[in-house]
């Protein structure tokens, strides 16, 4: 209980992090509340293989991680919009914007750091935790074993 407390915690502050790094380099400047927002995103992606099956599509994790970062920002869009009123960000100049909050393209972008964030989620897993299966990934119906898993079990049968 208190080491999946403790994962999630990690887990949550990588996230965090990653967000507020990715937003500084690609606008110059975030908000605290948007890198809680990464913080949940990552905690959520990382319990598609924790709670599903390691044999579900890469491409489809990518496009679910997609889908909970998408709908997050809508939640925490909302309450900017209604509440907050800092105009974090505006997509209304976006074609198929909704209130100018969540859009296609920022969508398909979800997906891509989706991916990345599998795959890094499933690193710290492995490679802190040590308690789950070594990391393989489905790609249309192709088994993918990242070569770097095969490098640290070398490293860690040697001692």
């Amino acid at each position: 209980m208190l080491k999946d407390l403790f994962r999630t915690i990690i887990m949550f502050i990588v996230g965090f992090c990653a967000y507020i790094t990715i937003e500084v380099l690609y606008r110059g400047y975030s908000y605290p509340i948007m890198g809680t927002m990464g913080g949940i995103v990552f905690i959520l992606i990382d319990q598609i293989n924790e709670r599903f099956t390691w044999d579900i599509d890469l491409i489809f994790q990518s496009i679910l991680g997609g889908i909970y970062a998408t709908l997050l920002e809508l939640i925490f869009g909302l309450i900017d919009v209604d509440y907050l009123h800092w105009h974090m960000w505006d997509y209304s100049e976006e074609i198929y914007n909704f209130m100018g909050i969540i859009c296609p393209k920022f969508s398909f972008y979800w997906c891509l750091l989706s991916l990345i964030a599998i795959l890094v989620a499933d690193f710290i897993n492995y490679c802190i935790y040590r308690d789950s299966q070594t990391p393989y990934y489905m790609i249309i119906d192709y088994r993918w074993n990242p070569a770097i898993y095969d490098v640290i079990n070398d490293g860690s049968q040697k001692k």
